[in-house]
């Protein structure tokens, strides 16, 4: 009965330490390629909201359109024939999925630690949407309008420790999906379907 109601507990703290991720930051700047830019962007984020088990973060940047050829097979250099720019806004939750590398590492080696690591992992499940406004100058073929994407990807955060400043350093790289809805159809396939992102914690 004893272990029972001890059980009962430590349930709660061991259930909650489990979601506790370490590398928390509140703001950050990202560089992304593809994704609600469809090329290329800078972006300032930000946390919203933070819980245990993840926080809510939106984002807003600059974004270089790639542009395609008018003609099928037509060069197009640095995609720069019917390009633009877009100002990329997105709000994003992410779900921590704990220290995978840590689990994985415990399970290789039984070495014990005896001291905190220097460097830290956090991986997390990310999903949301971004709205993009685009403006293409007037020789374009395209017109000014609002693309809207979907995101569904992996976040991973690294903090490094650095005892000799007031905070840690957090360096973050994401990944996924991002199908989009432009010219009243899905797009699943072309630039700005996929995108990838590396960004440092302030």
């Amino acid at each position: 009965m004893r272990i029972l109601f001890f059980s009962f507990l430590l349930f709660p703290a061991v259930a909650f330490s489990q979601w506790n991720y370490k590398s928390r930051y509140t703001q950050g700047y990202y560089a992304e390629f593809g994704g609600p830019s469809r090329g290329a962007s800078f972006n300032y984020s930000r946390v919203l909201y933070e819980q245990p088990k993840g926080f809510l973060a939106s984002s807003a940047g600059l974004a270089y359109i790639w542009g395609y050829a008018t003609i099928r097979g037509q060069s197009n250099p640095g995609g720069f024939q019917n390009s633009g720019l877009g100002i990329p806004l997105s709000l994003t939750y992410n779900y921590s999925l704990g220290n995978i590398d840590e689990r994985l590492k415990n399970r290789i080696t039984r070495k014990c630690i005896t001291r905190p690591p220097r460097y830290y992992f956090d991986w997390f499940a990310e999903a949301g949407g971004a709205l993009t406004p685009s403006f293409f100058n007037r020789a374009s073929n395209e017109k000014n309008r609002i693309v809207y994407s979907g995101i569904l990807g992996l976040r991973i955060q690294l903090k490094i420790s650095r005892p000799y400043k007031d905070n840690d350093l957090v360096i973050f790289a994401r990944g996924g999906i991002s199908p989009f809805y432009d010219k009243k159809t899905f797009h699943f396939t072309q630039l700005g379907s996929l995108y990838g992102s590396l960004g440092i914690g302030i």
